[in-house]
């Protein structure tokens, strides 16, 4: 193997497994004089080129080949126009035998493609490399399949992809599936139709390149013999017939056409396919497997391909061998190739075919081997591949029938069925003899050169009774009425007189056929197109069958018909017998039903009672268990109560001796406070919860400032969930406002001053946004709280405060070091929501507390900004007069203040400009604010006053309330005993 150097430009020979990484190049081939061959680089190594002052005049290919293989560290190149030496033959031949190797060892090959411009993408349906000519040579195909890794580059030598990157492409270009481009499949598991079809439509300069080409495709070696032309490809197929012994080498001359007998593409007659180009169609075309071996596989003998298949003969005559092959997407299907015999006889035993031209490969399916109409046998056969003109096919059982053109008839053979009988060039038909009972017919269409004539139908008849004998029928029809095939299949309905039928009219003449045997050869006929005198009635064969089938129909209808009326004889006893018998089943129906109805009803109104009962029954067991399960309950509560209300009552009277009275138990107290309480949650249970709980119990107590009760759960002794605080019980205490029920919570260790509810807010938050200062200063003053607490959406106490407008709240937490800064997720701060709002004082406040109001939320919207778009003009003059220095830019682009301006109405401009020094209008701002706080004042002595109210009634029921629990504690007890009795 010779090597060029990537570096120094110099050839150098290695052998084995001495030979070093290489890079290999695969290109298309210009014009020979622009090639760099081996002597061209030898010649230049020899002018001292080495020295790199002439290095330039190499061509692009070569030095970027030699560029690229440097920037993968391998030193080594080759490259086909200057590596062989292509004037020794023996080299030559080496070397195409061993290219696949070569390119499947290389450590990279580089396909250059000179017709590829810059900026080319492949995937691109337009793209030029799509329609490189690289893509249509021949010798690239093996230069494709080989390498493990082929990466792409344009005419620059600019990266377009790899292989295995533009395998989508590439399939759809070449028509290689993905998983042999990327090896993911082995070459060897692609049917020899498949490896084929790949090269369809592929060029090489030379003739029998196409076939050396692909050599290391298929694995074989033939020598190389330029000068023989298309015969390289014959070497080649016989080469792979010895080897792979794959059926699917036969399946060539597949296409999408009828291949019936009236078929006429002229395809060759050899065994073999002339090209890859017959294999265009074959790229689904994958082995079947065998039921069993063959005793003999396919080889060449005596100038044939003998190999073992079934053979077929369909009613039409049409025989077909069925190939162990067939396409991937139908298992059920198999291809057939046609074939006729090589002799005129039809035997059985004879075992010579000729694949015809005009009909092509069909697909058929597998089952036709076992439909006895198809009369498969498998057998031996041979199929001549040197495509014997039909004129040599001569033997005592057939006749040649030279058909004669006539000038005094004007009209010429156009068509003949079957197909594969006709040499159509040598004017020539070849009729076989019979060798049984059966009768040989061949169907013949002569057209008439005049215009507007019908067509002279010759059904030629051979048979065997004993020595054969030929009788012809003339006929007419219309040109475009009815086919050969179809006349063919319906001759045998004509009639006699159109059997017997010798002569023609066609157009205003008689013709007739006239046979003349040659004197030279016994099995050679010569058929002439006469006129002859008007003789008996022209028949139109369309018409004839016609009317045979009408015929045909009529005699099915009064056969029919025939039946019919003797069926009806038959069975008219029967039918009056029956009625009788009907008659009396019908009454017997008609009884039973009724007895059925009545039974149905019974039914019902047993099902029903049934269900009453199960209903009842099932009410009965659930109070029973229900009875049993209170009972249990009611024996552990007592238990309980029994044992701790000792313990209820030393606590109660060491921390709140006034919650009893005089002559009151625990109980009374307790029952009375819980009875109250109940009816409050039950009538506001959307605020606590639906049912009454423990914790709905605690939250209640809070909510509505009942500190007795409450006292009782935190100093009460009880284990859970007596004794403790639950969670969420400080967050009502703020929502109902109770400053008193805070206070005493905070006292207590268990509470958390900073505990969050489900949407995370603090207690300070809730405060906050109810405006109550009393609280919020409780909960500032409580240790561990902090003022900057945010909830889920990131939002502070004071922003809570200054968006539900609470000054006094606001001013606390300002004083206690809230962040007045501090957004939300939204990115607005305190400012922004009190802008927003129109909360001048509250606006005042927070400027003076540091806010810069140059903040923007998530929508870049400035304070001023939000100001503005609400229409708040004092606002606006505020925060422009508190001089925040350099007003940034929204992301409109305009400052704050200039769309302030720019949005607002005259009538705001007016008022704005109106407004004091300070940009506001003081005194209604003062105004509104005197009337806000009123209107809390008003409201916080309403709310005083309801509890007062509240208080007194509590009072003055306490009394009745306690003997009512007195009564029920009796009541409790008496039952428990009872069922303790029970």
């Amino acid at each position: 193997m010779r090597l060029l150097h990537a570096e120094t430009f110099k050839l150098k020979s290695f052998a084995g497994d001495a030979t070093p990484p290489y890079a290999i190049l695969s290109h298309t081939w210009g014009e020979d004089h622009e090639e760099w061959t081996l002597e061209r680089i030898q010649a230049w190594e020899k002018t001292g080129a080495q020295n790199g002052k002439l290095w330039s005049a190499l061509p692009n290919k070569i030095l970027g080949c030699c560029r690229r293989a440097r920037k993968d560290k391998l030193s080594y190149v080759w490259i086909d126009s200057c590596c062989i030496d292509k004037k020794d033959s023996v080299e030559l031949g080496e070397a195409i035998n061993s290219m696949f190797n070569w390119y499947q060892k290389a450590a990279r090959c580089y396909a250059y493609l000179s017709d590829v411009p810059n900026g080319d993408i492949p995937p691109h349906p337009s793209s030029r490399f799509r329609l490189s000519r690289w893509f249509g040579r021949g010798w690239t195909l093996q230069e494709l399949i080989a390498p493990k890794r082929v990466e792409f580059y344009n005419a620059s030598w600019a990266y377009l992809g790899t292989k295995s990157e533009l395998s989508l492409v590439i399939e759809n270009i070449t028509g290689i599936p993905r998983h042999f481009l990327k090896g993911a499949v082995p070459l060897h598991r692609a049917s020899v139709a498949q490896r084929m079809s790949w090269a369809a439509g592929r060029v090489t300069k030379r003739r029998e390149d196409i076939a050396y080409c692909l050599l290391g495709l298929f694995g074989v070696h033939i020598p190389m013999i330029y000068g023989e032309g298309d015969q390289a490809f014959q070497r080649l197929q016989r080469e792979i017939m010895t080897q792979l012994h794959d059926d699917s080498i036969l399946a060539w001359g597949l296409g999408c056409e009828d291949a019936g007998l009236d078929h006429a593409d002229n395809l060759g007659r050899a065994a073999m396919a002339a090209s890859p180009n017959d294999f265009a169609d074959s790229r689904q075309i994958v082995p079947r497997q065998k039921d069993k071996a063959p005793l003999r596989p396919m080889d060449l003998f005596g100038g044939s391909l003998r190999l073992q298949a079934c053979i077929i003969t369909q009613p039409t005559g049409d025989m077909f061998a069925l190939l162990h092959c067939g396409p991937t997407d139908d298992a059920t299907q198999v291809v057939a190739i046609p074939l006729i015999h090589a002799h005129g006889g039809a035997s059985e035993a004879d075992e010579e075919y000729i694949r015809p031209r005009g009909r092509k490969a069909v697909l058929l399916p597998q089952s036709i081997a076992t439909d006895p109409m198809s009369r498969a046998v498998t057998k031996d056969i041979f199929i001549r591949k040197d495509g014997q003109p039909m004129g040599s096919m001569t033997g005592p059982t057939g006749t040649q029938l030279y058909v004669e053109e006539s000038d005094s008839a004007d009209i010429y053979l156009h068509d003949v069925h079957p197909a594969g009988l006709w040499d159509e060039d040598a004017g020539i038909i070849e009729i076989d003899v019979p060798t049984d009972e059966e009768i040989k017919r061949i169907v013949t269409r002569f057209r008439s050169k005049r215009a507007g004539e019908k067509d002279l139908i010759i059904v030629l008849e051979v048979e065997k009774v004993p020595s054969p004998q030929l009788k012809c029928h003339l006929l007419t029809v219309d040109p475009a009425a009815l086919s050969l095939v179809e006349i063919s299949k319906n001759f045998v309905l004509l009639r006699t007189r159109a059997l017997q039928s010798q002569s023609a009219k066609i157009g205003g003449r008689w013709l007739k056929a006239n046979f003349t045997q040659s004197p030279a050869e016994h099995n050679m006929l010569f058929l002439c197109i006469d006129e002859c005198p008007a003789s008996g009635t022209s028949i139109d064969i369309a018409e004839e069958m016609a009317e045979m089938k009408l015929l045909q129909n009529l005699v099915q209808i009064n056969s029919k018909h025939h039946r019919l009326t003797n069926v009806q004889s038959k069975f008219s006893g029967q039918i009056s017998t029956h009625a009788g018998q009907l008659r009396t089943a019908t009454r017997d129906v008609r009884l039973v039903s009724q007895e059925i109805r009545n039974l149905e009803d019974r039914l019902t109104r047993l099902q029903a009672e049934h269900q009453s009962l199960t209903l009842s029954l099932d009410f009965h067991r659930n109070r029973i268990n229900a009875a049993k399960r209170k009972n249990h309950h009611i024996c552990e509560v007592l238990d309980r109560v029994l044992d701790e209300i000792g313990i209820i009552g030393d606590t109660l009277v060491e921390h709140h001796p006034q919650s009893l009275g005089a002559d009151q138990t625990l109980e009374d107290v307790f029952y009375s406070l819980m009875d109250k309480l109940e009816d409050r949650i039950s009538a506001n249970a959307d605020v606590f919860g639906l049912g009454v709980r423990m914790e709905t119990f605690q939250r209640a107590a809070a909510y509505y400032g009942d500190l007795d009760l409450l006292r009782l759960f935190v100093w009460g002794g009880f284990k859970s969930p007596f004794g403790q605080l639950l969670p969420g019980t400080l967050h009502f205490a703020v929502r109902g406002n109770e400053a008193t029920i805070v206070q005493f919570l905070l006292q207590n260790q268990q509470i958390d001053a900073d505990e969050k509810d489900d949407a995370g807010r603090t207690p300070l938050s809730l405060a906050a946004s109810y405006g109550n200062e009393a609280i919020c200063q409780t909960l500032l003053n409580a240790p561990g709280v902090n003022p900057n607490a945010v909830d889920d959406m990131l939002r502070s106490p004071l922003w809570y405060a200054a968006e539900s407008g609470r000054v006094g709240v606001v001013k606390l937490l300002t004083k206690c070091g809230a962040d007045v800064a501090l957004g939300d997720s939204m990115g607005s701060n305190p400012l922004h929501v009190a802008s927003q709002q129109g909360h001048e004082e509250i606006v005042r406040i927070l400027i003076a507390a540091g806010a810069t109001g140059t903040e923007m939320d998530s929508r870049g919207r400035t304070p001023m900004s939000l100001a503005s778009e609400r229409g708040l003009p004092t606002i606006v003059a505020l925060l422009s007069s508190a001089r925040f220095g350099s007003l940034p830019c929204d992301h409109g682009g305009g400052s704050p203040l200039s769309d302030a301006f720019d949005e607002v109405n005259p009538a705001m401009i007016e008022e704005f400009q109106d407004a004091g020094p300070d940009g506001n209008k003081a005194d209604s701002a003062e105004a509104k604010e005197e009337e806000r706080r009123l209107e809390d004042e008003v409201e916080r002595i309403e709310k005083e006053a309801r509890r007062l109210s509240e208080y007194k009634a509590w009072r003055e029921e306490r009394e009745r309330i306690v003997q009512y629990a007195r009564e029920r504690t009796e009541r409790t007890l008496a039952v428990m005993l009872q069922h303790s009795e029970t």
